[in-house]
């Protein structure tokens, strides 16, 4: 694709990464997959994969084309945050699931 550049991410959970809502790629937990961006200012959504109500957006500048950039998401601290939500409104099997989760990639706060 003429003037993109791409673009290595790893999430730390299988995730689907959007692009203002388009569908980019679909990452596997800590490996980097591979996609093409323009060059410009992006908003990339990155949605767990087992959950999709659990998601982190970011704004994403793409300065140069045929350039590499890297990008690596956490999303633990956001499936952590999900946790809570979930503790709070008496859910607490789901609750327990998802702060093991987040402990399980070494998040303190789980």
């Amino acid at each position: 694709m003429a003037n993109t550049s791409t673009i290595h991410i790893k999430t730390d959970f299988d995730c689907i990464v959007y692009d203002y809502g388009q569908e980019l790629v679909t990452t596997t937990a800590d490996t980097f997959c591979n996609f093409e961006l323009r060059k410009g200012i992006h908003e990339l959504t990155i949605v767990y994969l087992e959950d999709e109500s659990i998601s982190k957006t970011i704004t994403y500048e793409v300065k140069d084309a045929d350039c590499d950039y890297q990008l690596i998401i956490e999303i633990a601290e956001t499936i952590c945050d999900k946790a809570e939500e979930q503790y709070i409104s008496t859910n607490y099997s789901y609750a327990f699931d998802l702060y093991s989760l987040a402990a399980e990639k070494g998040l303190s706060k789980a």
